[in-house]
């Protein structure tokens, strides 16, 4: 039986290879040619059906196949293409009758793919006398580029042979001695569906750049010669001995690009020793920042409050050092409190804040109205805050029905955004009281996408905490700019890991499995010393089925897709959960998904098992269970390997869904967004336009431009009509208040929103009767010309809305 993974990924490969020699192949024969025992071989069929693209026929065949619980749909991918084209058959053909021709051709395609089966490559399509291959596809490899120039040099240096085998079958052919080009390009493809035909049922169909430009270079290739791109050439420098060839014009590129002739395979990349130190923990590189940290910590015991921002790039670790920190805490006395903002809601007033606040009172995604408002009451009691005086207006902050709250609300949002802002300055002065008693760590994560209503909350707490024994820790990405001065936050920025530290972290990950001293070192060019990429191309690479096979993707997306590959049904449904967002309810991926709940959360599981996600909630109620992804980046690779039809497919049905599902929880903004991804443009302008809404009501003035601006940008690419003049209109009087509130009437932008709507009505208004629009929009614009001291325009204008209302006789509007 195979005893290690080793062994396991050797058989798999001889079993794909015999399978690509015979594309149906019985288990009794590959049982013999193996030399498997019948453990082995139902290890080895698990294995096979699973992930690697073969299906179990009748019980007792094996042939290669769609995964029928995950059918080929087309996805997008980063490969290596080798383009190889007989020179000269036309020459051939006319001293060679069709048959002849016909053996000739099928000696060069049989010699070729023996190369190609060495080597892992897919043959994409055989076209007569040419040959397309696919090296990283269905299953990405580290070294899918060399073995890619491997390939093609091997097919090179046969063509004697194969010229000495033709002039045996047939002597005639001797004078026209066979010759071959090749070219070889690496870059990102979309592959449609498998198609059958040709009695090849695995051919594919790719599309892109990438093949157009490789097939370029095969043009520029002489006989006898291998060409290869630069973008290849920097996968395999080092491994062969390369020559530049100059710059050359490719029909259909703009610009000259450097080509580069492969002429015959190098010595392999030197090994490096790598250094191994006893006693590594998973963090690894930070030994000045957590010190730094922890001493910050002492004067904040000391009463002394401190202000401090980690910043640092993406997979940079900085949610690793605030865990970290909490971890050499643990045994301290200290309060902690943590909120999030996210990407999606950084147009959503207070969002963090709402977040925190439910977490903390402990809301169930599915708990009726009632229930929250009997958690607040319980909470505000618990905390000691008054709660005739904060249930009001924290009940409206996350939007529970007044009837389950003490008081009466106020209609004017101004009234009820100081309401809540007086209620959260409240939750921020017992955050100080507790202080008083217990020191306190205060970490607002990702900044960088904080709403600016929050950002104005969090400003005044600034003010405050150094005169406390609290620890304000902000984590934001490099290049992002404060919405308060630098001199506010003390800087802990990070850098990348060097080498050794790199190599320390690949150690602390392996944990006793070590890796070949040639992966490591893959891990440690491609890495770039940010963590997250040498963890993941680490674990891809503890992953593989074998030495021989294990693969070190060139880029984190190459390492996240050979993971993804690896793991059967479950990646799509990590592609599903990455179009939901990078935290998803469990309720609504099972309303999409189509599976039942034992199937679904055995894939879930499985992605828990790869550490691609992490689950938040009562692991005995999936229903309750929120999962996240463990990085931003880990999503956005699973979201970019759809292809853009099966996106906006599946953007749309998520936004139908949540229709269904509305409620005062769920964000207009979302739903918005989800209908705009899907292209669906009419329905996301309405959403963004309740957004708007909603934020005025809050007095969320900045939101709301934000919601309405996006309204209005994707309302542009809808077709001219009657209906999107008024639609228009009504968003650039909605707009007009939040601009007045935040810019006064006098500014530029007040003013063109106005004109902009004025134009409108004069095509519209007066034919149609629809004079409250052509009111507002003079009433407004006369304020600003009012606020200008241009008196005798807005007394024009004014009373050109004088005589609108006397027309209408609207009463509020005679007023």
């Amino acid at each position: 039986m195979h005893t290690n993974a080793v062994s396991l990924g050797k058989t798999i490969e001889r079993a794909r290879a015999l399978l690509r020699r015979n594309e149906r192949l019985s288990l009794r024969s590959l049982k013999r040619e193996l030399e498997l025992g019948d453990a082995g071989l139902t290890e080895l069929i698990a294995e096979l059906v699973d992930v690697q693209r073969v299906a179990l026929r009748e019980g007792s065949w094996l042939a290669w196949a769609p995964s029928p619980v995950q059918p080929r749909t087309g996805e997008r991918r980063l490969l290596t293409v080798m383009f190889c084209d007989l020179v000269g058959s036309t020459d051939l053909s006319q001293c060679l009758d069709a048959e002849e021709l016909s053996d000739v051709i099928h000696l060069y395609q049989q010699q070729c793919l023996e190369s190609i089966e060495r080597n892992v490559g897919h043959v994409a399509q055989l076209l007569g006398d040419g040959l397309l291959v696919f090296f990283g596809y269905p299953e990405a490899h580290e070294d899918d580029a060399i073995r890619a120039v491997h390939t093609a040099l091997e097919i090179l240096d046969g063509v004697p042979r194969l010229n000495q085998r033709v002039s045996e079958r047939l002597p005639r052919a001797r004078h026209e001695p066979l010759e071959l080009r090749i070219a070889v390009h690496t870059g990102p493809v979309v592959l449609d569906a498998i198609r059958a035909g040709a009695g090849f049922p695995h051919d594919e169909l790719a599309f892109g750049e990438t093949m157009n430009f490789a097939a370029r270079v095969q043009g520029k290739a002489a006989p006898g010669q291998l060409l290869i791109s630069a973008s290849t050439r920097r996968l395999v420098q080092g491994r062969f001995e390369i020559e530049e060839i100059g710059l050359h014009e490719l029909r259909g590129f703009p610009k000259p690009v450097p080509l580069y002739q492969v002429l015959r395979a190098g010595r392999a990349s030197t090994r490096i020793e790598v250094q191994r130190t006893a006693g590594l923990t998973p963090l690894v590189g930070r030994e000045k920042v957590l010190p730094m940290l922890l001493e910050r910590w002492e004067l904040v015991k000391q009463g002394r409050g401190q202000q401090l921002s980690i910043r640092a790039g993406a997979g940079m670790g900085k949610s690793r050092i605030v865990y970290e920190l909490q971890q050499r805490l643990a045994g301290e006395s200290v309060q902690w409190f943590e909120v999030s903002c996210t990407e999606h809601n950084e147009h959503s007033a207070f969002h963090p804040a709402i977040a925190a606040l439910e977490r903390a009172l402990g809301f169930e995604v599915d708990e009726a109205p009632a229930q929250r408002s009997a958690k607040l009451a319980r909470g505000l009691d618990e905390y000691g805050l008054t709660r005739a005086d904060l249930m009001p207006a924290l009940a409206d902050f996350l939007s529970l029905p007044s009837a389950d709250s003490q008081g009466v609300r106020s209609d004017d949002p101004e009234v009820r955004r100081r309401e809540m802002l007086r209620a959260l300055r409240a939750l921020a002065s017992w955050l100080f009281g507790i202080a008083r008693e217990t020191p306190v760590v205060l970490v607002v994560e990702d900044l960088h996408w904080i709403d600016p209503s929050s950002a104005e909350l969090l400003a005044e707490l600034l003010g405050r905490v150094p005169e406390a024994p609290i620890l304000l820790l902000v984590t934001l990405r490099t290049g992002f700019e404060l919405p308060w001065t630098e001199a506010l936050l003390t800087p802990c920025d990070l850098e990348p890991l060097d080498r050794s530290q790199t190599v320390a972290m690949i150690e602390a990950i392996c944990a006793g499995r070590p890796l070949p001293d040639f992966l490591v070192e893959k891990v440690v060019e491609r890495a770039d010393g940010v963590p997250l990429f040498v963890e993941e191309l680490t674990k891809a690479a503890l992953e593989a089925p074998g030495a021989a096979t294990s693969s070190v993707p060139m880029t984190l997306q190459g390492s996240l897709m050979a993971r993804l590959d690896r793991l059967g049904r479950a990646k799509e449904v990590a592609q599903l959960g990455a179009v939901l967002d990078r935290e998803f309810r469990y309720e609504l991926l099972r309303a999409l998904a189509g599976r039942d709940d034992a199937t679904l959360q055995q894939d879930l599981g499985r992605l828990e098992e790869s550490e691609l996600l992490f689950r938040r909630g009562d692991t005995s109620e999936g229903a309750r269970a929120t999962y996240v992804f463990k990085h931003q980046l880990v999503r956005d690779a699973a979201y970019r390997s759809l292809l853009q039809r099966t996106r906006q497919d599946l953007h749309a049905r998520i936004a139908r869904e949540l229709e269904r599902s509305i409620s005062e929880r769920i964000a207009p903004e979302s739903i918005a967004r989800h209908f705009a991804e899907a292209g669906l443009l009419a329905e996301a302008v309405s959403y963004y336009a309740r957004a708007g809404e909603r934020a005025v009501e809050r007095s969320a003035h900045l939101e709301a431009i934000a919601h309405w601006n996006r309204a209005l940008d994707l309302l542009t690419q809808l077709p001219e009509s009657p209906d999107r003049t008024r639609q228009e209109i009504e968003l650039r009087i909605g707009l007009g208040a939040p601009l007045v509130a935040t810019r006064g009437y006098a500014s530029r932008e007040v003013e063109e929103t106005y004109k902009r709507a004025r134009e409108l009505c004069r095509e519209r208004c007066r034919a149609s009767g629809e004079t409250r629009q052509r009111f507002q929009v003079l009433h407004g614009l006369s304020s600003v010309y009012e606020a200008r001291g241009e008196i005798a325009l807005a007394r024009e204008l004014g009373d050109q809305a004088l005589e609108v209302a006397e027309g209408s006789g609207d009463l509020p509007e005679l007023v």
